[in-house]
């Protein structure tokens, strides 16, 4: 076996897949969130690419992580009906964003709602889910849902602009 074999097919779980996505998420918000309000132009532009990436990560799951939930897990029902109410409640708090001016006071809170849904969210994933995922799914259907959900994310188009989310 090649030396980059095992990093390929490790790269490529779905689990760390997931998780690398909910690190680089975090670690937009944090950029967000360090800005000035007077930063107004990089606030809405950086705002657009966490929509659009919470978006595509938010499809992958979906369409791949919920339906194996779904299917191999005892409860799996209830547990992926939970996580999609997360996702529910992440598009009603960007739908409120979308209509405040970065600069605003509201903008901040609004966006610290969705940091805060977001990361718990992730929290829920990572210290409930995913142990219970990699439990019931072997490490071929690991592999191949991790191929599926990066496909998906790339196939997905860029947001144009974050007005075009609401």
């Amino acid at each position: 076996m090649p030396a980059d074999a095992g990093q390929h097919a490790r790269r490529w779980n779905i689990i760390d897949v997931l998780i690398q996505d909910h690190r680089d998420l975090q670690a937009m918000f944090v950029h967000v969130i360090g800005l000035s309000a007077r930063d107004e132009w990089q606030r809405r532009y950086l705002l657009g690419k966490i929509i659009t990436a919470l978006v595509r990560h938010a499809i992958a799951e979906e369409q791949h992580l919920y339906p194996a939930v779904r299917a191999r897990l005892p409860r799996g029902d209830r547990m992926a009906d939970e996580l999609l109410a997360g996702h529910d409640a992440a598009h009603r708090i960007i739908e409120e964003l979308g209509g405040l001016d970065p600069g605003d006071m509201l903008f901040d809170r609004w966006f610290s709602r969705l940091f805060g849904e977001v990361t718990a969210h992730f929290e829920d994933e990572e210290t409930n889910l995913f142990p219970l995922v990699t439990e019931h799914c072997d490490a071929d259907t690991l592999h191949e849902l991790g191929l599926q959900c990066e496909l998906t994310k790339r196939t997905l188009p860029d947001l144009p602009s974050f007005q075009l989310l609401i």
